[in-house]
Formats: C-alpha cells, sequence, structure tokens
C-alpha cells in the first residue's frame, strides 16, 4: 500500500469512518455508588451497553420489561447488552431495586 492511501486509511479511522468505528457502538455503564452512571443513556441501535459493577457489593441488571437479565455481577465484572431495536428500556438493580436507570434507543 502507498503512504498516502495508508494515511488516507488512518484519518478515515480517526474521523470515525469505516471498520474500525465499529467500536464507537459500545458505551459502558458505571454501577459505582448504589446508582448507575449515567442514569439515562441515548444510544443507536445496534449499540451494546456494558454495564460495569465498580461497587464491592454484588448488584444484577435488569429491563423492568423482561428484555434483558444480567447475572449477579461482582465487582469488575460486566454485562453486555445490545440493543437492536428502538425504544425506551427502563431498568433497575433486582438486588437493590432503588437503582434505576434508562436507555433509549434511536434510529
Amino acid at each position: 500500500m502507498r503512504i498516502k492511501q495508508v494515511l488516507f486509511i488512518i484519518a478515515l479511522a480517526v474521523a470515525g469512518y469505516g471498520d474500525a468505528s465499529a467500536s464507537s457502538n459500545v458505551v459502558t455503564v458505571a454501577i459505582s455508588n448504589f446508582t448507575f452512571q449515567p442514569t439515562d443513556l441515548k444510544v443507536k441501535v445496534g449499540t451494546t451497553v456494558n454495564f460495569k459493577n465498580e461497587d464491592d457489593i454484588p448488584h444484577r441488571v435488569a429491563a423492568t420489561d423482561g428484555s434483558f437479565y444480567s447475572k449477579a455481577l461482582d465487582t469488575d465484572d460486566v454485562a453486555h447488552v445490545t440493543f437492536n431495536k428502538p425504544g425506551v428500556f427502563p431498568y433497575f438493580c433486582t438486588l437493590h431495586p432503588h437503582m434505576q436507570g434508562k436507555i433509549i434507543v434511536t434510529r
């Protein structure tokens, strides 16, 4: 490959085009101090949300409509949920129901 082609591909990747942009379809919700951070998250269809437990005790993440449910997440465990349709998905910790959040999925 010529230098100009390589530089062009690198520029596209940095700008968020091509295959390198696939990583931008993954976002993280931290579980910290008995809260979800951010509490409300807006993402595009096809995005994977990683729920990472940063607390010292277990948590479980579940959609109020039952569309997703995680195992008990110990410290540093991650639950991966991919959202393939638009909508609003409220969720909570089944072990600590006062912990609540919402994923808003758009096209």
